[in-house]
């Protein structure tokens, strides 16, 4: 089965070993197709259109961001025989291990040829488009996981960026209604971070904790998610250079206060949600 490898990259730091790792894949026929330094929705947009407009010509689609390493040189391989041996199934979410949060998430996504996508003008924020599709899911935790190592290797800004998306994904400000289901899965991927630096206290995970509190309380949109937004950089020029010690304490102080920053109906949320304030 001919396979289509989409490529998203912007500032990754995981960028070069992510493309190794593609490069090395064996027993299998796949090209790469790379999508360089487009904002966060024109890049998906971009790649969903090109899957439609190359599904005469591969059989399989999947979609790499660029901090993903993958773990194994026949992960194509093994996607592939998933497609095959099931007639009926159209998509594959396999699991990665993230590093932040030290556990796997979702995921690195593959398509068979079959599946479409409606362009969503209106969306900025849950840019990965709900494809239109009528086989079987499959999302894998066991199998084929994890299917890559999430952001092994990121930039502090890169990290402090990861952290603030959370906390938009979470929070989802200037909407009326909140996504419920996509809101709980980022809060509570902020509490498995906060519980995975609490253990480490390690830079990488203190500058994306820092990002998720700043988030949280900061008059940050989703227009202000893209690498190149000058908002974003000018807030993360203020904690440069900081130490381990320093992080924790700017950490500790915006924690104590956020979750009183936030809407009431989002705090009475959080407390039916997770028993328990996110602070």
């Amino acid at each position: 089965m001919k396979i289509f490898v989409g490529v998203l990259h912007t500032y990754e730091n995981e960028y070069e070993r992510c493309m190794q790792c593609i490069k090395r894949q064996i027993d299998c026929d796949f090209e790469i197709f790379e999508f360089h330094n487009l904002k966060n929705k024109q890049a998906h947009d971009a790649l969903y259109s090109t899957f439609m407009d190359m599904s005469d010509e591969f059989e399989i689609m999947i979609k790499v961001d660029a901090d993903m390493v993958l773990t194994r040189d026949t992960y194509f391989k093994e996607v592939s025989h998933v497609f095959q041996e099931n007639p009926l199934v159209d998509r594959v979410y396999v699991a990665v291990h993230d590093y932040f949060t030290d556990r796997l998430i979702m995921g690195l996504n593959a398509f068979r040829n079959t599946v479409k996508w409606e362009k969503n003008n209106k969306e900025d924020l849950f840019v990965d488009i709900r494809p239109i599709a009528h086989g079987i899911k499959i999302k894998d935790f066991e199998n084929l996981a994890p299917a890559a190592w999430h952001c092994p290797d990121s930039s502090p800004f890169q990290a402090f960026h990861f952290g603030v998306h959370k906390a938009i994904k979470a929070i989802q400000p200037g909407r009326a209604v909140l996504h419920s289901a996509g809101g709980a899965r980022h809060w509570s991927n902020i509490a498995a971070l906060k519980s995975a630096f609490e253990q480490k206290y390690d830079i990488s995970r203190g500058y994306a904790l820092l990002g998720a509190e700043y988030g949280l309380r900061a008059q940050i949109y989703p227009e202000n998610l893209d690498y190149d937004d000058e908002t974003l950089h000018r807030q993360f020029e203020k904690f440069v250079g900081i130490d381990e010690s320093g992080l924790r304490n700017i950490i500790q102080i915006y924690s104590k206060k956020n979750f009183w920053w936030l809407p009431h109906a989002l705090q009475v949320f959080l407390l039916r949600k997770f028993k328990m304030k996110i602070v």
